[in-house]
């Protein structure tokens, strides 16, 4: 991914990346578990000058369910019969449970400004 983003960059272009730094596993589009910090990001493009990063916080899964009110009451029916399942045995229930984990802790998200050297 990295080389097709500086083959699409003009030289002296800037590229903001953003990733994952800690959220649940997401299915929608595709989860790899890549979580890397901003320094890793910056390690992908290795020419590239860092002109700024930041890991940014972003809402809780409590918020996000707080703010989708007219689906709260069937993600709190979901979410019953999720925790019930404790017969799926130990990894498959804190798989189907893991979203619980940010509740109160809010998603925090990788970004990095970077600009691509101009010759």
């Amino acid at each position: 991914m990295a080389r097709l983003l500086d083959s699409l960059l003009a030289p002296g272009g800037t590229l903001i990346v953003t990733v994952p730094f800690s959220v649940p596993f997401h299915n929608d589009p595709i989860d790899t578990y890549f979580r890397p910090t901003p320094e890793e990001v910056a390690a992908l493009f290795p020419s590239y000058a860092v002109t700024a990063t930041a890991i940014v916080k972003s809402t809780t899964y409590g918020q996000d369910l707080i703010r989708e009110k007219a689906n709260l009451p069937l993600t709190f029916l979901k979410t019953i019969w999720r925790l019930s399942k404790v017969w799926k045995g130990w990894r498959m229930y804190l798989h189907m449970n893991h979203r619980l984990l940010w509740i109160f802790r809010p998603y925090r998200m990788t970004c990095v400004a970077l600009r691509k050297p101009s010759h």
